[in-house]
């Protein structure tokens, strides 16, 4: 989902919460919030990737990760995951088969990555 007005929470530099924004203020402000990516792997130990839109603000046309959303308010980074995983994907994922790789810190993101392995 794309709108420019649904609210985020915006993090400092320890991943506290310390006030909402507009998706679209975040962005064009550069605030720090929360993201996940879930890169799925194959069987055969393949890296499955998401071709972006052409249309989107940030990296379109670009390779990504399988999924990928931002952390809705009051939402955890493994909820979201998750939810992200069944709407971009149509896959439901158990909590205990997603991988934990890192938390990092880039720029305006302060995201989580998790590997999902596909039996």
């Amino acid at each position: 989902m794309n709108n420019p007005l649904e609210m985020l929470e915006v993090v400092d530099n320890n991943d506290n919460v310390i006030r909402t924004e507009t998706k679209e203020k975040i962005h064009d402000e550069e605030l720090l919030h929360r993201d996940v990516h879930i890169w799925f792997i194959t069987p055969n130990g393949e890296i499955v990737f998401q071709h972006r839109s052409k249309s989107k603000n940030l990296l379109p046309d670009k390779l990504d990760a399988t999924v990928a959303g931002h952390v809705e308010l009051n939402d955890s980074y493994e909820k979201t995951a998750i939810k992200e995983c069944k709407e971009e994907t149509g896959v439901d994922v158990d909590i205990n088969k997603l991988v934990f790789l890192i938390k990092n810190k880039k720029k305006d993101l302060n995201f989580r990555s998790f590997l999902l392995i596909l039996y």
